[in-house]
This record gives structure tokens, sequence and C-alpha cells, in this order.
């Protein structure tokens, strides 16, 4: 496949910088493009095009500017592409192998200002082979880890991430507790949900009071099951096959939320939906049972 027609310059190889950051650690894209501009400039190149992705991860391969920069390398734009580190701008080797070729093929090489490539030699396709593979293991040894550390956080019973369910906080350590502020409002939600009023009309009602979902997103039908659903309204912490009792955590009496198991269970045709409403129905009659004898205790020690 021959490269397509060309706006490259004639005086000298024309570059695009990409730099990328996914968290605050890293190197900024800034410093990045930086250092790559002064290697440009050591070769006697020019920098037509700076593209920057910052809190994208290297896997994902819709990050807007790297997209950008397939579309530059297809019209032809550019004779090279420099990058600080490969890993900036490759971590899945499926998607490092197919780019490469899509690079090579439109007469395009890649160079990395820390590491000691160049696609545009044989040794360099060998060193980016390499490279690309590292990339690809050590982005599987840090998923690896990071589902470690909250298999050991679950385990311990704390929270694995920033996101807790809605009705509770975490501390700096990843402990739970709850949010007071929200509280009256998890129990209202459960109230409306057990007097069958439709998960959609609920949903409406917190919209209309400011509440958004998860990472700012729009509350709608799941949010509403996936919290009447929760255990951990409960008192009862269930996370990556760890269990844990948790009564401070409570929100909802135990009725109030079998109720809502039991509602749960007359709108699925599943065939446990009839052993739950009973397990419900026994619940609330315990519930209630307990609660006469509470006061008749109360009325025979006064």
């Amino acid at each position: 496949m021959s490269p397509p027609q060309t706006l490259r310059g004639s005086g000298g190889k024309v570059a695009a910088v990409y730099g990328r950051t996914s968290n605050d650690l890293q190197k900024t894209c800034d410093s990045q493009i930086e250092l790559c501009r002064d290697l440009i400039k050591q070769r006697g190149w020019v920098m037509r095009y700076q593209l920057k992705d910052e809190g994208e991860r290297g896997w994902q391969s819709d990050r807007p500017a790297y997209q950008r920069l397939l579309d530059i390398v297809q019209e032809g734009h550019v004779d090279v592409i420099v990058v600080w580190k490969l890993d900036r701008l490759f971590r899945s080797l499926r998607e490092a192998s197919t780019s490469e070729e899509l690079l090579r093929d439109a007469g395009v090489s890649i160079v990395s200002v820390t590491e000691p490539f160049d696609t545009s030699t044989p040794i360099g396709r060998f060193m980016f082979g390499f490279l690309a593979n590292m990339a690809a293991f050590e982005t599987e040894v840090i998923s690896d880890r990071v589902k470690l550390g909250r298999y050991r956080m679950a385990k311990e019973g704390r929270w694995p991430n920033n996101n807790p369910p809605y009705g509770y906080r975490v501390d700096g350590k990843l402990a739970l507790s709850r949010n007071e502020e929200q509280t009256a409002l998890v129990r209202r939600v459960f109230r409306w949900y057990n007097q069958r009023v439709p998960t959609t009309e609920i949903a409406r009602r917190l919209r209309a009071r400011g509440l958004k979902g998860a990472r700012g997103g729009v509350i709608g039908h799941q949010f509403i099951v996936a919290m009447v659903r929760n255990p951990i309204y409960r008192g009862f912490q269930s996370l990556m096959g760890f269990e844990h009792q948790r009564p401070d955590l409570r929100i909802v009496r135990d009725a109030t939320w079998f109720l809502a198991q039991a509602r749960k269970g007359d709108r699925c045709e599943d065939s446990g939906w009839k052993k739950r409403r009973n397990e419900a129905i026994n619940q609330v009659f315990s519930e209630y049972h307990q609660y006469l004898t509470d006061a008749e205790d109360l009325s025979m020690d006064s």
C-alpha cells in the first residue's frame, strides 16, 4: 500500500507530538511535549501538530487526541510521531500492533525521547515490538495490583474506591460511614418504592431535588433499582465475596428492606420470586410480632 498524498514539507520531516497522562503523579503533558520539542529541534525537523490527552487511560483507543492523531496520519500530514515514552501512545499490545502497521503503510515512523527505537529501521521495529510487549505487560501487572488491593480492602470491611453508595461517605482510609445528611432521603426512596411509586417517577423526584448519580451522571431507573436492592442499607456489607454485619451502616429497618425485595419479586418472573416474597412477608410479621411483644413488656414494667 502506497502512502497517501501528503501535505508534508520538503525541507525536513514534519512531526506530530503526542502526550498523555492518566493521573496526577505522571509527568505532565506539557513537560512531555517540551522534551519532544527539544528532540525535534535537535534533528532539524518541523513540528506541525501538538496533541495531548489528559486523564485518559492508555488502553482506551477512543482517546480524543489519539484519534485525531490517527486522522492526521491517514490524511498524510506528518512523517513522524514523537512521544516522550511509548506507553504514552499505547498500552494495549493489540492496539500497538494495529496502529504500527497503519503508520508503516502511511510512511510514518514513531520516535521515543526516552527509548532507543525509530520504527523507520528494522532494529527500531524490533525494539518497538519489545517495548509494546512490556507496556502491555505493565498494564496487566497494574490491573492485577489494583484488583488485589480492592480484594484486601473488601476483606477488611473497607470500601475499595471513593464512590460509596448514596447515603454514605468514605474517609482517607476508605472506611465507610453513614452520611447523616442523606439518610432521610434514602428512607424516603424506600418508602416511595414500597408504596409502588414507579422507579422512573422516583428518579424524577430526585432529579427535581438536584441529585446526581455516580460521577455526576443523571439519576434514572437503574439508580433506584440498585439502591433498593443493596443490603448495605440494612447494615449488611457484601462485596467481592466478603460479607460483614455493619449495624453502624443501617439506614432502613429489615422489614422495609425485605418489603422492597418482595416488590422486586412481584415484578420479576424468575424461579425465586415466590420464595423472596414469602420471606419478606414472614420478616414483616416477625418484626410486627416483636413490636407487640416489646410494647406488652413495656406496659407490664410500668
